[in-house]
């Protein structure tokens, strides 16, 4: 038996049918309509965007990293903050870098119903600080040994 799923309910988030949600990419308007928390943002932005590095530190526009389908930490992190902020979710992107190195790595910092959370490259996590966060990043990009220092952007 085949079900249709009607497109046509008054409601904006329902125009996005199941079916469209699930075997074709969705623009950035629609990503928008769709999305509430920040890990439901952080997860459209993992599955849609691939990681690919760039050199020389290129920020791009959130809907044009979607469109192209890759970026790097800072593509990721700028998504993620725009949708945050068309939500009205409280987040910033904030840098983390070794002491004494000027390559650093863009994420952002939030919160969520009074707990903090963080996403880098996509992912995300509660954290329970600023230090927390720290710890976080340096084991995921293997700052081994190094101080973690931050800079707000």
């Amino acid at each position: 038996m085949f079900v249709l799923i009607s497109t046509t309910t008054v409601n904006a988030e329902a125009k996005v049918s199941l079916l469209r949600r699930i075997f074709t990419k969705l623009t950035w308007e629609e990503i928008e309509t769709i999305v509430d928390t920040p890990k439901e943002i952080c997860a459209a932005i993992r599955h849609t965007v691939d990681y690919k590095e760039d050199f020389g530190d290129e920020w791009t526009a959130a809907n044009e990293t979607w469109n192209r389908g890759y970026g790097d930490c800072e593509d990721f992190a700028i998504a993620v903050l725009e949708l945050c902020k068309k939500k009205g979710i409280k987040a910033d992107i904030q840098v983390f870098y070794p002491n004494g190195s000027i390559v650093g790595h863009a994420v952002v910092i939030g919160e969520w119903k009074g707990k903090m959370w963080i996403s880098s490259n996509g992912w995300f996590q509660y954290v329970k600080s600023i230090e927390h966060a720290k710890k976080e990043i340096k084991s995921e990009i293997g700052w081994k040994q190094r101080e973690i220092l931050m800079a707000s952007i």
